[in-house]
C-alpha cells in the first residue's frame, strides 16, 4: 500500500503507486459501444487514464469535459475515462455533452479496481484482537488476467504489512493450505459467494459469515444466492464503515437464521452425514447395476437354432 493525503488526511491506497517509468499492465475495458479495448490495443499511441469513480458526479464529468478539451491538441494520444458506469451511461454522457476526443470505458467486466480487497483487510486491522489469515484461492497467484494477480499481491502486501507492524497477531497468508482445514479454527469468514462460503455454512452454522458483492446489487444477490439473506453484505453501500459493521458482525447472534439457510441448502444434515448419505446412494447404485448385470447374464440367446 501507498499513502496519500485527502485534505491532509492520509488515505491508504489500494496496492502500490506506479512508479514513473514503469511498464503499465495490460487491462480489459468495455467501450459505450460494447466492444473491447486493452492496452495492447492502444499499442503505438500515447495513452491516458482518467480514472474516477462515475461520469454522473459533478467533479468526475467536470474532468472529462477537461480532457476532452485538452486532447484535441494532442498528438498521436489515446484519452480513456475509466469508470465503473455501465457502457450505456457513457453513451449517453458523451453524447449529451458532445464528447469526442475522450473514449469512455467501463469496468464492469473487468477487475481493473481492486474492488474491496485490501480494503477488507485494513477495516480487519481496525478490529481490536484480530488474526486475519488470508487464504486465496489456488489460482489466483498465476492467474492469466494480469490485475486480478495485481489484486493478489496488493492483499499479500497489506496483510504482511499489518504482521509487520504488530508481530504478535498472528496475521498471516496461507496460499497452500487446504480450505477445510481452515474452517475450524475461523471465527468469521469474509467470502464471495462461492462453494467456501456454503462450506463455512454446513461445517460451522454458529459463526458469522461475510459475504462480498462487487456488483452493489442486494435484490440481484438475494435472487441469485439465498446465503446472502444471513450474511453481513460488503459492496459500495457498506465498505466505507466496514470497520464498524464487523464488530457487530463479531457480536451478533444470528444462530437460528443462518441455521434455518444451512437446512435449505444441506436439508438439514450435519456434518458428516452428507457423506454418508453419498457413500449409501454410491453402494445402493453398484448394488442395482450387479443385479442388473447377474439378470442379463440369464437371459437365454437362441443363435442359428441353438440355444446358449
Amino acid at each position: 500500500m501507498a499513502q496519500v493525503t485527502l485534505r491532509g488526511n492520509p488515505i491508504a491506497t489500494s496496492g502500490e503507486l506506479p512508479a514513473v517509468g514503469s511498464t503499465a499492465p495490460d487491462f480489459a475495458l468495455i467501450t459505450s459501444g460494447m466492444e473491447t479495448v486493452s492496452l495492447r490495443d492502444l499499442a503505438g499511441s500515447r495513452v491516458v487514464l482518467n480514472i474516477s469513480p462515475s461520469v454522473d458526479t459533478a467533479v468526475c464529468a467536470t474532468a472529462v469535459r477537461s480532457f476532452n478539451e485538452r486532447a484535441t491538441d494532442l498528438e498521436d494520444t489515446k484519452v480513456l475515462t475509466v469508470t465503473a458506469d455501465l457502457p450505456f451511461a457513457h453513451a449517453r454522457f458523451c453524447g449529451a455533452e458532445g464528447i469526442e476526443n475522450v473514449t469512455g470505458t467501463s469496468t464492469f467486466r473487468s477487475d481493473f479496481p481492486d474492488v474491496y480487497g485490501v480494503r477488507i483487510i485494513q477495516a480487519m486491522v481496525d478490529h481490536p484482537r484480530s488474526r486475519i489469515v488470508y487464504k486465496p484461492h489456488p489460482r489466483v497467484a498465476d492467474s492469466d488476467d494480469p490485475a486480478i494477480r495485481s489484486q493478489h499481491r496488493a492483499i499479500v502486501a497489506a496483510v504482511n504489512q499489518a504482521a509487520s507492524d504488530d508481530p504478535s497477531a498472528g496475521h498471516c497468508v496461507l496460499e497452500g493450505a487446504d480450505m477445510l482445514a481452515v474452517i475450524p479454527s475461523t471465527d468469521v469468514l469474509i467470502a464471495d459467494v462461492s462453494s467456501v462460503s456454503l462450506d463455512f455454512l454446513y461445517l460451522k452454522p454458529g459463526a458469522p459469515l461475510v459475504i462480498t458483492d462487487r456488483r452493489t446489487d442486494r435484490s440481484g444477490l438475494l435472487a441469485e444466492s439465498p446465503v446472502a439473506s444471513v450474511c453481513h453484505v460488503v459492496d459500495a453501500d457498506s465498505i466505507d464503515q466496514l470497520s464498524d459493521d464487523l464488530r457487530a458482525v463479531v457480536t451478533s447472534s444470528g444462530d437460528a437464521s443462518r441455521r434455518s439457510i444451512r437446512d435449505h441448502y444441506f436439508d438439514g444434515l450435519e456434518p458428516g452425514e452428507s457423506t454418508e448419505r453419498f457413500w449409501a446412494e454410491l453402494d445402493s447404485a453398484i448394488r442395482e447395476h450387479d443385479q442388473a448385470l447377474q439378470s442379463l447374464s440369464r437371459i437365454r440367446t437362441v443363435r442359428d437354432g441353438t440355444a446358449s
